[in-house]
């Protein structure tokens, strides 16, 4: 992390955060208050930067947010969660972006959604 941490401007880093606890806030209004940010300084690579099981969750924000990337570091954080037995139920890698002055968007795979739209059936 140091040296991504390192790469990325103090502004980037608030502006980082205040989309996290906006999010995380977004989620508590429509899934409760079990949602919370984790935020990554002291969370490492296992852990979500919102922690709402079933959801691993990135959060992107900018210009020009790197979706697929972020959907691959969710996948791989999930990977590294699953790996030390924890018990939080985390099964859907996804991503929450928001570019700059657009509405935010949700990126999850195709068969993760299939799998909770059939689950709602």
């Amino acid at each position: 992390h140091t040296k991504k941490r390192d790469s990325m401007s103090k502004a980037s880093r608030e502006k980082g955060k205040r989309w996290e606890r906006d999010v995380t806030n977004r989620l508590k209004k429509s899934h409760g208050e079990h949602v919370k940010r984790t935020g990554w300084m002291q969370a490492g690579a296992e852990m979500p930067d919102v922690h709402s099981p079933p959801f691993f969750i990135e959060c992107k924000v900018g210009k020009q947010p790197r979706l697929m990337a972020a959907l691959e570091q969710a996948r791989e954080g999930l990977d590294r969660h699953m790996k030390l037995k924890d018990p939080d139920p985390f099964k859907y890698p996804v991503v929450i972006a928001k570019f700059d002055r657009q509405e935010p968007v949700v990126l999850m795979t195709l068969s993760a959604f299939e799998e909770l739209t059939n689950a709602a059936d």
